[in-house]
């Protein structure tokens, strides 16, 4: 899934990585034995200490603006904000209608992913594989701890073209899970990381031939429809924004009730005590990108009367500016947390817990290389994970805070029953 990489500032932000807010794995009275909640602020570097919960950017930004300046406001300073711009994306996606076909949704999410996401990516490989190798290894062991059958296998729905598929396999090896499933709605997609699991280690991982000593499954299909039994899996990952992409715009209530269908169906496939980990873009912090673009879209979807009720829910994107393969537009699922958390208790999770960061804007590793063969090379996996979060430290910067920042949530859910 696509994400903006953030503005030119070049500040490391040593809160996120450095923070007592950012523990290693421990108890946690909150859910999972084995992860601890978490929520991550992100002051910058450059603002004195005294200063912060001080600033404008702490009050609400309905309260400093009026609503044409709000619409309007870093139009020009990010593309992704820019309010006809994502005019022109509700256009190209409903046309002159107010909702369109789940069949045309999926068409046109097929569409969009016709680029190389692991270049694509470049920014922020290394970084998604060093935050899943904290939260595979947490997860993987409370599971182990606090299940009374784990299966040892894995699902990763949405596995795209493959572009970290040889991280979950190397995280797989370090923590006892035998059989990991590769699920995107897209064939392509799950023959190109057929393929690439293949070019990299030989073997495909099926019919006995395992990678690594894991064994890999290929499954094509919507997630709602996939051939993944119930009670399979012991954790499902969601990653890069998978879930936000996973709609039915046929209608609002069609929205609601696939978003109640897919937390029912994740629940399903989980052992009991199973984790799903869920990353969103996210719409709740101030300042943030999300948070201005959700406002804009809502302003655009109310002005043409589209999925009424859902106004607020929802995310416009316009890529042209970077994208010049296939579909640039996007619709996406993008609550404020109590929407979609209702959803997700009456699904039967509770949320151990929560993590919100920004996206980097620079990295000095493009791919997760250094991230495999630390994981393949040092002696103890804390060792190892610790050796990535020193590597994190090193070569990865993000937005200062001023700027408008794009920030990701990523979520740790349990399976209540």
């Amino acid at each position: 899934m696509k994400s903006q990489e953030g503005n030119n500032a070049e500040v490391l932000d040593r809160a996120l990585l450095e923070s007592d807010e950012y523990p290693r794995p421990g108890p946690s009275e909150t859910g999972l034995t084995g992860i601890s909640a978490m929520e991550t602020p992100l002051p910058s570097d450059d603002e004195p200490e005294s200063d912060r919960g001080k600033r404008d950017s702490d009050r609400p930004l309905v309260s400093l603006y009026t609503e044409d300046e709000l619409i309007h406001l870093f139009d020009e300073k990010n593309p992704l904000l820019n309010y006809e711009k994502m005019v022109e994306a509700c256009d190209a996606i409903f046309g002159k209608g107010t909702s369109i076909s789940k069949a045309r949704y999926l068409e046109l999410t097929r569409d969009a992913y016709k680029i190389d996401m692991e270049s694509y990516a470049r920014k922020h490989n290394f970084t998604d594989a060093v935050y899943l190798a904290e939260l595979v290894s947490q997860v993987s062991a409370a599971i182990r701890q606090g299940s009374a059958n784990p299966t040892g296998r894995i699902a990763v729905v949405g596995c795209g073209q493959g572009r970290l598929a040889e991280v979950y396999i190397a995280l797989a090896k370090r923590n006892g899970i035998n059989t990991i499933v590769m699920n995107d709605l897209i064939e392509d997609h799950v023959d190109a990381t057929r393929e690439k699991i293949k070019k990299m280690y030989g073997t495909d991982g099926t019919e006995g031939k395992k990678v690594e000593g894991v064994n890999i499954e290929y499954v094509t299909g919507d997630i709602l429809t996939a051939d993944i039994p119930d009670n399979s899996v012991d954790a499902a990952y969601m990653w890069w924004y998978v879930g936000a992409e996973i709609c039915d715009p046929s209608s609002s209530d069609a929205m609601l009730e696939n978003r109640k269908a897919t937390c029912e169906r994740i629940h399903r496939m989980l052992i009991p005590g199973g984790a799903w980990i869920d990353d969103m873009p996210d719409p709740n912090k101030e300042p943030g990108l999300y948070h201005l673009a959700a406002h804009k879209t809502a302003h655009i979807l109310r002005e043409r009367g589209i999925l009424p009720g859902m106004e607020n829910n929802l995310l416009l994107t316009n890529w042209s500016f970077e994208q010049n393969e296939g579909f640039p537009y996007q619709l996406r699922w993008m609550p404020p947390n109590d929407v979609d958390n209702k959803i997700r208790h009456r699904a039967g999770f509770r949320n151990v817990a929560s993590e919100s960061g920004a996206i980097p804007i620079r990295s000095d590793h493009t791919n997760a290389k250094v991230v495999v063969s630390t994981l393949n090379s040092i002696k103890g996996l804390d060792r190892a994970l610790d050796a990535l979060q020193s590597q994190l430290r090193r070569t990865v910067r993000v937005p200062k805070r001023k700027d408008p920042m794009t920030r990701r949530r990523i979520i740790k859910w349990g399976k209540t029953v």
